[in-house]
């Protein structure tokens, strides 16, 4: 009589394992999904595409077909782990871009001139042009003059501002401008980058 396999009998050795669940740990735009419906649309995607399946679970999902129940009981036992980091950098791109043309648009109501504009959005000057165009701005070329008590305030607001935003150069700007609302960008500009040299657009 002959012996049965060791791994027939114990369906926890190395041969008959499962593969594992993902680890998720530090993905959180990985999610765990247990639901027959989803579950069910996703064997009907991998019947499609048998060669992503080992021998085994080809097998058992072929024999499973038209089986009705068993196919029932095997899905409500399945787990879906669903990769949403496509979604995630899709949305993520979206609200950057919605960001880029309100950011623009604001600085642009708010006289700055065509070097930071550049240097912030990498706009052409077509671009600038037609969204001057839209907004109805008049192009302030020449920054307005600025008092010495005042340009020391501008500069140690901007060294505040500096230490809160971090992240995008544009954002410098904007905090800056919301604190001096009776200067143009382009005045304020003159003052943080220029030192004092004439700034035409």
């Amino acid at each position: 009589m002959s012996a049965t396999p060791a791994s027939r009998l114990n369906p926890t050795s190395k041969q008959a394992a499962l593969p594992a669940a993902p680890d998720t740990h530090g993905r959180p735009h990985v999610v765990e999904i247990a639901s027959p419906t989803i579950a069910r649309a996703v064997v009907a995607e991998l019947l499609l595409q048998p060669d992503l399946l080992s021998e085994t679970v080809r097998k058992a999902l072929t024999g499973m077909e038209g089986a009705d129940r068993a196919m029932a009981t095997a899905l409500e036992r399945m787990t879906v782990w669903v990769d949403l980091s496509g979604i995630l950098i899709q949305g993520l791109s979206l609200e950057e871009k919605q960001w880029r043309q309100a950011a623009l648009r604001y600085c642009v109501m708010r006289q700055a001139h065509f070097e930071l504009l550049h240097e912030l959005f990498k706009v052409s000057r077509a671009e600038l042009a037609l969204l001057r165009q839209d907004l109805g701005v008049v192009v302030k070329t020449r920054p307005k003059s600025i008092p010495d008590s005042a340009v020391l305030n501008i500069h140690a607001a901007w060294e505040r501002i500096n230490q809160k935003f971090t992240e995008r150069a544009a954002d410098l700007w904007i905090a800056l401008a919301d604190e001096f609302p009776q200067y143009g960008l382009n005045s304020l500009y003159k003052v943080i980058v220029k030192e004092g040299r004439d700034d035409r657009d």
